[in-house]
């Protein structure tokens, strides 16, 4: 690739996270929120798990996504999907994640012309599968969330357990979708101390500790269930340390980013009543 192009995209990246962090303060009606990011290639720090926002008079969209491949092609199909988003969310349909699912879906079918969910394969007969896997998340300002998702978990802790919930088995771009119909919508009801968490496959996937397995779930969880009441970079720092720890001197698999926040909500003030509990 040209190099002053390769450099411009991975510019443009780095100024993207800065301004979505600044955003999800600012915009999304959070508390407190961290966007941890580090790329599988030193030397092509170009990224294609990034969170999109868009905010409006009584909520904020945010839509996380890891597009399929790594370094360039990565970005380059990033930046279509940031594109797509631009244009498909809009007031008629910011609340309803699976229809912003499902328009991202549609654009991406005809722009990469994808004929079915089989997909062309390549000269070595490998299916090819461009797209990305995909939350959707609409936070409400009351702090309610209602999302849809595709191969992506949203951790929920509220300080007493912690709720992942699983995506579908959905890869947007694929055309494997009929209708929006085919896209479940979760509602998850405003609480004060709900913490969200988003993390790439890089983290669940990466093979490490004495038996060489992937680190999985269960680490993550017990972190966040237990540093709870900690900030959000304090917990992120956490999470990023057992994971250097767990991976040791094994090659990373894949990009690693965390995503995660704490939304304010327009919650009533504390009475006497819950000062005793």
């Amino acid at each position: 690739m040209i190099p002053a192009l390769k450099k411009r995209i991975s510019y443009a990246n780095t100024e993207k996270m800065l301004k979505e962090e600044e955003e999800l303060r600012e915009k999304v009606f959070v508390k407190e929120q961290k966007i941890d990011y580090e790329d599988e290639f030193e030397e092509m720090p170009e990224i294609d798990f990034s969170p999109w926002l868009k905010n409006f008079k009584d909520g904020a969209v945010l839509c996380v996504y890891d597009c399929t491949g790594h370094g360039t092609p990565g970005a380059l199909l990033t930046m279509l999907v940031v594109s797509i988003l631009d244009r498909v969310v809009t007031e008629s349909n910011y609340k309803d994640p699976a229809a912003i699912m499902w328009e991202l879906e549609k654009h991406l079918v005809i722009v990469m012309n994808v004929e079915d969910s089989k997909q062309k394969s390549n000269m070595r007969g490998l299916t090819i599968n461009d797209g990305c896997d995909l939350a959707v998340l609409y936070v409400a300002k009351d702090g309610s969330v209602t999302a849809s998702m595709g191969n992506t978990c949203v951790f929920i802790c509220d300080g007493k357990n912690v709720t992942r919930i699983k995506g579908q088995k959905i890869h947007i771009g694929d055309n494997s979708l009929q209708s929006k119909n085919d896209i479940k919508t979760i509602n998850i009801p405003a609480n004060p101390d709900n913490k969200f968490y988003i993390a790439s496959d890089g983290l669940y996937q990466q093979i490490g500790g004495r038996d060489k397995l992937p680190f999985g779930y269960e680490t993550l969880e017990k972190i966040i269930l237990e540093n709870h009441r900690e900030k959000q970079n304090v917990i992120s720092d956490m999470i990023w340390l057992a994971f250097e720890q767990y991976r040791g001197e094994n090659s990373r698999r894949d990009d690693f980013q965390l995503i995660s926040f704490q939304p304010k909500g327009d919650y009533p003030p504390l009475g006497k009543e819950d000062l005793e509990k």
